[in-house]
């Protein structure tokens, strides 16, 4: 009885795992931006659009509501150092497990304005 139980046991588990499928995660393609990047007009709202502000509106840093997001930005080298790779970018890219992720569109947005030297404009 023992045996066909342990049979049964190992049975079950290699249909089990036989119906498993992996797929390898693919990071998504970003959109081209030919366009001069606005920090006012494109970057900023996408804080808010993509929820950002709702744990980082001043309780929690880097503050990304309207007015103080750039200089919370810019102002620490954790969160922009043009020099490396750039965590407002990479931590909530949409490949990222971050609470809240931006979009395609707005990921290639943030990416162009550091690639433009995230000016303040």
């Amino acid at each position: 009885m023992r045996k066909i139980f342990i049979h049964l046991f190992f049975l079950t588990a290699a249909i089990f795992l036989w119906g498993c499928e992996y797929t390898a995660f693919e990071a998504e393609a970003l959109p081209e931006v030919s366009e001069d990047v606005s920090f006012a007009n494109d970057v900023e709202p996408i804080f808010t659009e993509a929820g950002c502000t709702d744990c980082h509106n001043g309780g929690q840093s880097p503050n990304l509501t309207t007015g103080n997001a750039y200089n919370s930005l810019t102002g620490n080298p954790e969160y922009i150092d043009l020099s490396s790779d750039n965590n407002i970018y990479t931590m909530a890219a949409p490949e990222n497990s971050h609470f809240k992720n931006y979009s395609a569109e707005q990921a290639a947005l943030v990416q162009a304005w550091l690639e433009q030297g995230a000016p303040n404009n």
